[in-house]
């Protein structure tokens, strides 16, 4: 005969805006998580990469959505196309 243990765990309820709940709800799906599983990392923020750079690892592995381009200033000519020149700072 086998027993079942039902494990009870503690909740957590905070009063937030409706505003705030849209906002955390929609960045929760935009990273492919559960509101539950959003917040708890961002409580507990860990040093383990997140799921877009072990992503970005393994496609540089598979060489897959990768871009070559024929020199440093035509990748950087690409990653500043759409930058609004008033952000740049003199070095």
């Amino acid at each position: 005969m086998y027993q079942v243990v039902k494990v009870v765990m503690p909740r957590l309820s905070i009063e937030i805006s409706e505003t705030e709940h849209r906002k955390i709800k929609a960045l929760a799906a935009l990273s492919g998580k559960s509101v539950r599983e959003y917040v708890i990392e961002r409580v507990f923020p860990n040093k383990n990469p997140s799921t877009d750079t072990l992503n970005a690892i393994n496609d540089a592995i598979t060489e897959r959505n990768l871009s070559s381009y024929a020199s440093v200033e035509a990748l950087m000519d690409e990653i500043t196309q759409d930058a609004d020149p008033s952000e740049h700072k003199p070095l």
